[in-house]
């Protein structure tokens, strides 16, 4: 199995965690952040937050391969609502 982890570089949060059977789809975001592309995120309170890729590293945890990705965050002011 493989776990994505995604976290907050300011705070420390968990702000995901994805368990996937393949890594693919965990290297696949970890490939697109670390290239500089665009990436939203919403936090626990719902906001819009801009996400700038900073690290990435793995371990394991028994059998699993935990991918861990760190971002910086900066809230988007909303132009129009959002709607969910």
């Amino acid at each position: 199995m493989y776990k994505l982890q995604v976290y907050d570089a300011m705070t420390h949060e968990m702000l995901r965690e994805k368990t996937f059977e393949t890594a693919e789809p965990a290297l696949s975001l970890i490939d697109y952040v670390e290239k500089g592309h665009e990436c939203y995120l919403f936090d626990q309170e719902l906001r819009l937050n801009k996400a700038e890729y900073i690290t990435h590293y793995s371990h394991h945890e028994g059998d699993t391969e935990v991918y861990t990705v760190v971002l910086q965050l900066e809230a988007v002011e909303a132009r129009e609502p959002v709607m969910i």
